[in-house]
């Protein structure tokens, strides 16, 4: 690779494999204490617990791109769940709430919430998912009484002084899972001292976009919409490079009515790595908050099933055309 600052201390080009960008909180270019002994006992410094997966990667550089992309929701979790924070602080703008002293609305887990509320006289934000215990389900859509169901990464309420609910504001956490396989590039953080080793045929699973997360963030907002106490609609929290990929899919930002809060709003707070900021050995890579996006949830659904920014007629046999031609040879 030629020489030049950028990603890995060298130049920011294309690369033609998958590398590790990241590897138990910190860029595998940090050879800092701090990096390897986050690595040698399993971290997570973003949850200040072990890392719940298997291969530590927290964010990759995939194939034939130089962007960087979050494969760990946990990622997101960095400063102490700060986007929790200034969700609840939208959320709930029009509520005065108990505040932590970073002047915004202090967490606390769901089942405290009420008896934080009674002592301090002041309606108190709670928290179901992550840390704070267990997800809440949506109830099924079916009335067969099995469980069914999606769960909600994190359910935001307050409970006023006399223990009463008066509002909730479901948030979802998505980055992207990988493809393929990152044996070589894991391997070589292990055995290779931190060495950056691609990985060939690994990827990501960008059709995820399709078949998973847009199709979830329907049921989920329309179903939220007809809650009373959603006042605020659903917030989806991701990396910029995802929700860039979901807006093409729909085709385009501009496609899309900015509307107010309310019901059935979906609001998009979006992260990218903070380039402008100068990081040390052993800190972990700063994220920026990118400006949010509030669409409504139906004109999401609509943009999905309606007829644009699809393949071109005879794609499909195209392809297969293509797949013909290259087994004869």
């Amino acid at each position: 690779m030629p020489g030049g600052i950028g990603f890995f201390g060298l130049a920011k080009v294309e690369v033609v494999a998958a590398t590790i960008y990241e590897w138990y909180g910190f860029r595998l270019s940090d050879n800092s204490a701090a990096a390897q002994q986050s690595a040698v006992q399993r971290d997570c410094p973003f949850t200040f617990g072990v890392c719940t997966k298997r291969t530590g990667v927290c964010s990759v550089i995939p194939a034939r791109s130089s962007d960087r992309v979050i494969v760990c929701p946990k990622r997101l979790y960095f400063d102490n769940y700060d986007f929790l924070t200034y969700i609840a602080a939208d959320a709930f703008d029009d509520i005065a709430v108990n505040l932590g002293p970073h002047g915004r609305p202090l967490l606390v887990s769901a089942s405290e919430a009420a008896g934080v509320a009674y002592q301090t006289g002041v309606s108190q934000v709670g928290v179901f998912g992550g840390e704070w215990g267990r997800e809440v389900r949506l109830p099924s859509m079916t009335d067969t009484g099995s469980r069914g169901g999606y769960s909600v990464d994190f359910t935001l309420i307050v409970v006023d002084p006399s223990g009463e609910l008066i509002r909730i504001a479901p948030v979802e956490v998505q980055s992207i899972d990988t493809t393929g396989n990152l044996s070589d590039s894991i391997d070589g953080a292990k055995f290779g001292g931190r060495s950056i080793v691609p990985s060939e045929g690994a990827g990501l699973n960008w059709e995820n976009v399709n078949k998973r997360i847009i199709p979830q963030l329907i049921q989920k907002g329309l179903m939220l919409q007809a809650e009373s106490l959603c006042r605020s609609g659903i917030y989806f929290v991701a990396p910029e490079p995802v929700f860039q990929k979901l807006m093409a899919r729909l085709g385009g930002v501009h496609r899309f009515r900015r509307i107010p809060k309310q019901p059935g709003s979906l609001t998009f707070v979006r992260y990218e790595y903070d380039d402008s900021a100068k990081v040390e050995e052993g800190v972990a890579m700063p994220l920026r908050h990118l400006s949010d996006l509030r669409i409504s949830t139906s004109d999401f659904s609509m943009a999905f099933i309606t007829p644009e920014n699809l393949p071109a007629p005879d794609s499909y046999a195209n392809a297969i055309r293509r797949r013909l031609r290259q087994n004869v040879r």
